[in-house]
Formats: structure tokens, sequence, C-alpha cells
């Protein structure tokens, strides 16, 4: 049965929780290895995970989390990963060392792999119509990411028919079997360690309140953030479908932040009224990531099951058959700014 996962502050033993879990799975209690071996965190995943953009070590949900339920934090969390590139790590000698030894792990992943799909669709479409200028991926990428007017006027008319693409569809077919990989050579290595899946958040939606006082902005950042949530929807579907078949938690990222009294990403409009699109979470949404994985600790205690979140579960039913416009599927990896500048512009244009 699935169980919703809540958000509360209570702080309890995360020992107690891994413990049980291992008793019931059938699997060797971790605790008989040492004490020691009973406190270890291991933090895998995107920018998210590694705390892009935070001022402060301790900002990070990831240290937050190990700060609060005393335990030894081991991040091996870096900008760009992807599904496929963290199925690869898991080979390496330093990686595969951490997760054998770990009690819990967190992964936050998705959106860089339907990014760099898009870049590619990008640059095929360029190439068809530019044939006396071919480009590649890398540079369809950081021309995007510079803000090249040329490219943008591109993307806009080209980006639609991503969503149809060969490359779209094989993105995320590859993603969920990257992932369901992940977490079974990660549990093979480690019955007895507890994986929690992040989903992924809208990081707009907050913003769009904000700016609700200034029509033509607030039009354009209600664009993006509609397109960003029926995206959102779509991988969080993923997400769950693969937490729920690997019997690994599912935490609600999503829930937290649509719920923030206060902006909990990097998204805001300058007081030289400059819109600033980055969809990274500031310091207060790395602490709503660090209360649904803490209050994951507390339903993992008093269960003893591998819970996988009501709320995300609803999203999987709302957004079950849709295959929506994937460009807009980018939250949870780096580089989103630049394709949501696509969007902003597109919604400048059509206002004029």
């Amino acid at each position: 049965m699935n169980q919703t996962v809540g958000k509360g502050r209570g702080m309890v033993s995360w020992l107690s929780g891994a413990l049980i879990g291992a008793m019931l799975l059938g699997a060797t209690p971790v605790a008989a290895a040492g004490a020691s071996h009973a406190e270890r965190y291991v933090a895998l995943g995107d920018s998210i995970s590694s705390g892009y953009g935070l001022e402060y070590e301790t900002e990070k949900f990831t240290q937050q989390v190990a700060n609060e339920n005393h335990l030894s934090l081991t991040s091996l969390a870096q900008n760009g990963e992807t599904s496929g590139t963290l199925l690869e790590r898991l080979g390496d000698p330093e990686v595969a060392s951490a997760v054998a030894q770990a009690d819990v792990i967190t992964i936050t992943v998705g959106g860089n792999d339907l990014l760099n799909a898009l870049y590619g669709y990008l640059a095929e479409e360029y190439d068809e119509n530019h044939t006396d200028t071919p480009t590649t991926e890398e540079e369809m990428k950081s021309a995007l990411m510079g803000g090249d007017a040329s490219t943008l006027a591109f993307a806009l008319g080209a980006v639609r028919g991503f969503s149809n693409s060969e490359q779209e569809q094989t993105a995320l077919s590859q993603f969920a079997s990257n992932l369901t990989q992940v977490v079974g050579q990660i549990q093979a290595e480690n019955p007895g360690v507890w994986v929690v899946l992040a989903n992924q958040y809208n990081p707009y939606s907050y913003l769009v309140k904000e700016l609700s006082k200034f029509p033509l902005i607030g039009a354009g950042a209600r664009s993006i953030s509609q397109a960003f949530e029926v995206g959102v929807r779509g991988l969080n579907a993923a997400i769950a479908s693969v937490g729920e078949q690997m019997g690994c938690t599912v935490v609600d990222v999503y829930a937290a932040f649509e719920d923030a009294q206060e902006n909990p990403c990097n998204a805001d409009l300058s007081a030289a009224m400059e819109l600033n699109l980055d969809f990274h979470p500031n310091a207060y949404g790395h602490s709503l990531i660090a209360q649904v994985v803490t209050a994951a600790a507390n339903t993992q205690m008093e269960t003893g099951a591998r819970t996988v979140s009501g709320q995300t579960t609803q999203l999987t039913q709302r957004a079950h058959g849709e295959f929506p416009p994937v460009w807009a599927m980018l939250a949870g990896g780096a580089g989103v700014t630049a394709l949501a500048a696509v969007a902003w512009l597109g919604t400048r244009r059509r206002g004029k």
C-alpha cells in the first residue's frame, strides 16, 4: 500500500528506520558491521544534490539532512549528471565502495537526460536548414546557454517538434531504463540500503504569484510555468513508476515547493525588472527538500516500509496517457535557464 510522505520537522533515528526496513526485507542488519557503518549517507545525482549556486556548504539539502540526523555524508553528486552517467559512475571503485557501505542514498536525476536530447534534436533540425553552416550538439548547447539571439530565434520555431521526435522518445525510454538499473545495481551491491528518489518541482509556480501585479511579465512567466507544470508531471510519473517497481521511496519535493511560504527557487524579478529564470532551488528550497527527506525517514521508522509518496501517485494518475512537450520537462538538470529564455522570448514576441 502506498503511503503519503509528510513534511513534518520531527527528527528520528535514521538508523532505526534502516534497521527495520532491512529486517522486513530479510536483509542482514547493517548495524552488524559496526556503529560507524550505520551512520553513512551517500548523495548521488545532479546539480540539485551538489548544491549549485548556494553560498554555503551547510545550505545544501544533503548537508542539512546529514547534520539534523547525525549522519556522515559522502556527496558524490556532480553538475550535469544524467541517469546514464550515474549508471556508469556506479562502476567507479570510489562510488561503488561508498554505495556498498551506505545506510541511506538519495538521488536527484532526470532533467539533463531530456535537455541533452533536446540539444541533439535542435542541432539536427538546424543542419537540415543550414547545410552551409552545420552545427554540433555541443555548439547548440553553448549558443543557447550564451543567449545567442539567432539561435534562440531558430529554437523558437523548431522546439515544438521535439515532443514527437525520436530523440524525445529515446530519452524517455532510456531514462526509465537507466534509473531502474541504477536502483537495481545499488540494491544488488547493498541489499539493506534505503534508496530515496526525489521527484521534481515546478521552479516557476511561486514566481507567477509574485509577478501577478506585472501583467506582461506575469503572462510570460505564467506561460513558462504552465509548460513546466505539464513536463514536471510527466517526469514525476516516470520517477514514481521506477520507485514503485523497485521498492524504494519517492519523496514529494513537488508538493513541498507548491506549498512554500516564500520563493524556493532562484528565479525572480530584479529591481531593474530583469527576469531571472534560474530554476535551481535557493537555500530555502534546499531546506524544504531536507524536510521531506527527513519526514520520509520518520515514516520509514514508523511503518518499516519503503514508501512511495501518495501525492506522487496522484500526479502519476493525472498524467497517465500524456506525453507532453518534453522540451519543458527540464527541471532537475543544468541549463534549463536557456530553454526557459526561449519560451520567454516567444511570449514577448506574441505580445507585440
